[in-house]
């Protein structure tokens, strides 16, 4: 699992990269409140992003987002259920994954 501090680089670089630039400050603060912060689980940092994305109607970029917290930690569950109703949302249907690997 990365630290903390690795997955605040990768979710600011994302936010410069991906996010317009109006939409920036907040989501940079909550990533700077969530490094400093007393919770550092990696859901308490996408999730909240992926909300504000949401909210403010970019939801290809929620998408994106989704999947690039995926990459990091691909078991991230809330993550992936996130991911799927956005791409619902959207008018994909994702592919059906079964739940237990045996």
């Amino acid at each position: 699992m990365p630290t903390a501090a690795v997955l605040a680089a990768v979710a600011t670089g994302w936010i410069y990269d991906e996010v317009a630039e109006s939409v920036q400050p907040r989501m940079l603060a909550w990533v700077d409140d969530w490094l400093t912060g007393s919770d550092q689980s990696s859901i308490m940092l996408w999730l909240p992003l992926a909300n504000w994305l949401k909210g403010v109607g970019c939801y290809d970029a929620e998408i994106h987002l989704c999947r690039q917290a995926l990459s990091i930690e691909g078991d991230l569950i809330p993550v992936q259920l996130r991911l799927a109703e956005a791409l619902i949302r959207m008018g994909t249907t994702p592919k059906p994954r079964p739940c237990c690997a045996g």
